[in-house]
């Protein structure tokens, strides 16, 4: 083995091998506990291709380590975001748009209609069939009530799960998330249905072709940082690798942004 033609990456994959392993394998000696001396290493077989074709294994199998690393990194971000939100979820901590006022406002089963959820540039519109019970008015949506479940049969297991609240907290709960937010107190209505409006902060939707929150906030992170990778912006965001990919591609069709260099390194180049 001449050691200005070998390469200590590639050997390293090598001895880490299934192969390699199995080689060192063969020639350990002793019973009680196996070993190796300089007589044994003599014996070992090492393949030896040329140093330009060993740079070019060790670089490749260096690459899918890396790439391997990276993919093992996602998945446990990946699986650590999904036990986050079931957390959220099942412990009431997060709600998925206005439970109760779905809950309360559905008159019956007998409506063939859905529920409707409506982005605008100043609102968010919730829109739902049917009508408040008796006893509530919108007036006493903005006030302590009591809760007045169209099946109480269903309404108590959901009860006990924590899915939804037997005192009517839910309209309280979203005028008081709107005031934390610094958000105008959200408007109840019924009209053909009952209708919720959560009013969005002036000047949320930003004009040109970085409309939208998230991709605005991508390009800002390129520019104060060019060499900041897709994980890292992920974990500022507080968004999936796969979100952050998919955004970049659409910025890189629109021709926003661009990169210069390899996949892993380069810099991040803003065109606007």
């Amino acid at each position: 083995m001449n050691k200005r033609d070998s390469d200590p990456k590639f050997y390293c994959e090598y001895f880490n091998s299934e192969r390699g392993r199995a080689a060192f394998k063969e020639i350990k000696t002793g019973t009680t506990m196996k070993h190796l001396n300089c007589g044994d290493m003599k014996q070992l077989l090492l393949p030896s291709p040329t140093a330009q074709e060993q740079a070019a294994i060790a670089a490749i199998l260096t690459d899918m380590d890396a790439e391997l690393a990276l993919l093992e990194q996602r998945q446990a971000k990946t699986l650590a975001l999904k036990q986050g939100i079931i957390q959220e979820l099942l412990t009431g901590r997060t709600r998925l748009v206005t439970r109760e006022d779905a809950q309360n406002a559905k008159g019956g089963y007998s409506s063939n209609g859905s529920v409707q959820v409506m982005l605008f540039a100043d609102r968010l519109e919730v829109w739902n069939p049917g009508r408040l019970p008796g006893s509530l008015t919108i007036a006493r949506l903005r006030e302590t009530h009591g809760s007045v479940p169209h099946n109480p049969l269903l309404a108590e297991p959901l009860y006990l799960t924590q899915y939804i609240e037997r005192l009517g907290t839910g309209t309280g709960d979203i005028i008081r998330r709107c005031r934390e937010q610094g958000l105008k107190e959200p408007d109840f209505a019924i009209t053909d249905g009952f209708t919720l409006t959560i009013w969005r902060v002036a000047g949320a939707v930003t004009s040109g072709k970085t409309s939208g929150k998230t991709p605005a906030r991508i390009v800002a992170l390129m520019r104060d940082n060019p060499e900041i990778t897709i994980p890292e912006i992920a974990q500022k965001l507080r968004r999936t690798t796969r979100a952050i990919e998919l955004q970049i591609h659409d910025l890189r069709q629109q021709e926003i942004i661009g990169h210069i260099g390899p996949a892993n390194g380069g810099r991040w180049e803003v065109f606007e």
